[in-house]
């Protein structure tokens, strides 16, 4: 590293203590003005978060929706039961990569290119989502959509994806808790070791796999199943949300 060059990490592009502000939130409505507040600081004003826990082995039952779309999209959304046939969602439930919407492959024709075309007849014409699956089978969904073109929904590299990516960990785990505790269930983490610990720090750094190898005197198999052990203890998806979630429960 050059001298004096400070190494961008993902704590660079957010403000993490206006986020985590929604672990305190015990309504639905706050819920609502705390998301609609942090995607506003984002630029924009349309989003959606919904969690879903599957009740049958081939589909999934929606729990909790928050919603900055226009109602008179959700009614219509709701009202034609669109999340079967709606290609966002689909590449969801099978997924955890996020995706733009310009990269679904959708058939010129059908039912999945309807409902995307009277989507954008409510603004909702360009799109990023982010997915997230989590315990028990469990999964989330984050969009932010807009009617407007911006970097944001292109470029991967935009430093707002890392900040909306943190969004939708943060809300996946909260809402994934209250769930959890409201059904009486069980939401136990095992302990983060302290090796687990130092190999999500380095992660967070930037440090492949190698790297952090060779930093802590360790395999690289070794580094590996540390991480691997602490993504399933945290419910992270990949690095980059096993270090979201490390971050937001205070082990970094």
């Amino acid at each position: 590293m050059l001298k004096g060059h400070k190494e961008s990490t993902l704590g660079d592009h957010f403000d993490s203590e206006q986020i985590d502000k929604i672990y305190y939130c015990d309504k639905k409505e706050d819920l609502q003005a705390a998301m609609s507040g942090i995607i506003k600081n984002l630029g924009f004003q349309k989003f959606i978060y919904a969690f879903f826990v599957p009740e049958k082995a081939t589909c999934s039952s929606e729990k909790m929706v928050i919603s900055g779309y226009p109602e008179e999209w959700r009614d219509r959304y709701k009202k034609n039961d669109y999340t079967f046939i709606d290609p966002v969602t689909k590449y969801c439930r099978k997924n955890v990569t996020p995706i733009s919407w310009s990269g679904l492959r959708v058939a010129k024709e059908g039912q999945n290119n309807k409902v995307i075309n009277e989507a954008k007849e409510f603004g909702l014409t360009y799109g990023r989502t982010i997915p997230l699956h989590g315990p028990g089978g469990a999964w989330s969904l984050l969009s932010i959509s807009s009617s407007a073109k911006d970097d944001f929904f292109e470029n991967n590299k935009d430093p707002r994806v890392a900040f909306a990516y943190y969004i939708a960990a943060t809300m996946h785990g909260a809402v994934a808790e209250k769930h959890y505790k409201q059904k009486g269930g069980c939401y136990v983490k095992a302990p983060i070791t302290e090796r687990e610990r130092e190999v999500i720090a380095w992660a967070a750094e930037g440090k492949t796999l190698w790297e952090t190898s060779v930093i802590l005197g360790i395999s690289e198999s070794t580094v590996k199943f540390h991480m691997n052990s602490a993504s399933e203890k945290l419910g992270g998806v990949n690095k980059v949300s096993t270090v979201s979630k490390a971050i937001l429960h205070g082990i970094l």
